[in-house]
């Protein structure tokens, strides 16, 4: 969280921005592209099956090579796919932002009569991201792939 006035300025005041202006020259519809991160760590499971909707890592976990987070009661977690039953958990000062601007907008088309939709994007990777970022996620294995002559993989989960 180094970058909060930039969030904060681009997602929030930007956005409040945008919307003003569309007061004047209105739309039929705006769609804002927010972000994965309003789920906080994302789904896990127990290793006896329990959905944990809350899980968070501890700095001191990820510095130890934790990556996964820890059970309230120290049980390791398996990620799972995060779908949109998941409740918001904002874990960081972006997470926050991206919040309020989807938040903003929907209030904003409801308000003005206009169709509007937030988008919360997975994996998205654009111009200045490092590969080397641990969030960028499955785009740094896939290009961490394809930069050594090897093809990317999925691998189907059984649900």
């Amino acid at each position: 969280m180094y970058e909060i006035a930039r969030y904060v300025g681009a997602n929030d005041l930007g956005t409040a921005t945008l919307l003003e202006i569309l007061i004047k020259h209105p739309v039929e519809r705006i769609v804002v592209a927010s972000s994965m991160s309003v789920y906080g760590e994302g789904l896990y499971a127990t290793p006896d099956g329990r959905r944990v909707d809350t899980a968070r890592r501890k700095a001191s976990d990820i510095k130890s090579g934790q990556w996964n987070p820890l059970s309230s009661e120290g049980e390791p977690l398996s990620p799972l796919p995060t779908d949109e039953e998941k409740p918001v958990d904002l874990a960081s000062i972006y997470a926050l932002t991206k919040y309020t601007q989807e938040r903003a907008v929907l209030i904003f088309g409801e308000a003005y009569g206009i169709d509007a939709v937030a988008l919360r994007l997975f994996n998205v990777f654009g111009a200045g991201q490092a590969l080397s970022n641990p969030y960028t996620g499955v785009l740094a294995n896939f290009a961490s792939r394809l930069a050594n002559a090897q093809r990317p993989m999925l691998i189907p989960t059984l649900e």
